[in-house]
């Protein structure tokens, strides 16, 4: 028996590191125990020392053997997580400058997609008055839309609907077509005779009589909006004039006007006096205001407008030559009456505040 103990600590420095090998699962212990093994196992001075050694001493060899495989385990480690982070940064990397060319790419075509849409919608949205480009798919949101440069109405059928347009200039044997076509918000709508020269004045304007003396005899003039004629005219220049909306113009120009205008489809209003004086929008009047007037003024109001407190009838009557009236005028209830009497046109209403 004392023999087989002898045996057994004369070979346990062989054996019991194959052992510890041997049930070892982890991959990186493995290795290192197995160099740990095969340094005993070819080291036989080694082993006579550790079997010559008493159990205490072996204890504290083997301590210190565990000491020094833990140390180079870690160093181990050490090195191959700085390795395995040296090559997650490179994927990390790799993936963002995979992920920016994929991003660059992605915004060309972004940009070149927005660059064709682009340029698919200036081709569909086009007119001139020298009749290159085209109308297509749905127009909004211009001041004047000229179609006088189309040739033929087929060439409107590609347009589905117009919407916020202020005025649209279209060619008389196009009118039909037009007016096939969806529309929303449109202000006027001007028929221009195939061929004719013609000059445009749109919106909220006043015009002097040495402009309609010095238009050109082949030329129409076209008035859209609200014209004012500040000054009576001695001769209309232009060819002829065609109104859409309303004109305005002095008392003593009716004849002259009358024979100018070949066209109209809105108002012409005629006032007295040879001082106008045009306010749109919200306006409020006082009894100051028109005692501040020196000479009889023509007012003409578009919009809402209010005459405040009680202003006396010889007032108003003194110092309003003309009253023209288009939307609403509110006053008090002794008030009304004399705007009634003074006013020459009245489109809307002159009520009671």
């Amino acid at each position: 028996m004392g023999s087989l103990f002898e045996n057994f600590f004369k070979f346990s420095p062989t054996v019991l590191p194959l052992l510890r090998y041997i049930i070892m699962k982890d991959e990186k212990k493995d290795k290192k125990s197995a160099t740990v093994f095969w340094s005993n196992f070819f080291n036989p001075n080694k082993n006579r020392e550790a079997a010559a050694m008493s159990k205490e001493e072996r204890i504290e060899r083997e301590k210190e053997e565990r000491i020094e495989q833990e140390r180079n385990e870690e160093e181990v480690e050490k090195v191959e997580n700085e390795e395995k982070e040296a090559n997650e940064s490179k994927e990390e990397n790799e993936s963002k400058e995979g992920k920016e060319t994929k991003e660059g790419n992605e915004t060309n075509e972004t940009n070149e997609g927005n660059e064709n849409k682009e340029g698919n919608e200036n081709e569909e949205v086009k007119a001139t008055k020298e009749g290159k480009e085209e109308f297509a798919g749905e127009i909004k949101n211009m001041g004047i839309l000229d179609l006088t440069g189309l040739e033929n109405a087929d060439k409107l059928q590609r347009t589905s609907s117009l919407e916020n347009i202020g005025a649209i200039l279209v060619p008389e044997n196009m009118l039909d077509s037009l007016m096939n076509i969806s529309m929303k918000n449109v202000g006027s709508i001007i028929p221009i005779p195939s061929g004719e020269k013609y000059k445009l004045r749109t919106g909220q304007m006043t015009l002097s009589a040495n402009f309609l003396a010095s238009g050109e005899e082949d030329t129409l003039l076209i008035l859209s909006g609200q014209i004012i004629i500040k000054e009576t005219p001695t001769k209309i220049g232009f060819k002829g004039l065609h109104v859409n909306g309303q004109l305005m113009a002095p008392e003593d120009s009716k004849d002259l006007l009358e024979q100018a205008i070949d066209r109209s489809s809105g108002q012409i209003l005629y006032y007295k006096g040879k001082n106008p004086k045009t306010l749109t929008g919200e306006q409020s009047f006082s009894r100051k205001f028109f005692e501040l007037i020196e000479e009889p003024v023509t007012l003409i109001l578009v919009g809402e407008s209010t005459f405040e407190g009680s202003i006396p009838d010889d007032l108003l009557r003194e110092k309003i030559a003309d009253l023209i009236v288009v939307g609403e005028l509110k006053a008090e209830k002794d008030v009304v009456p004399v705007l009634q009497l003074i006013a020459s046109s009245v489109t809307g209403v002159i009520s009671t505040i």
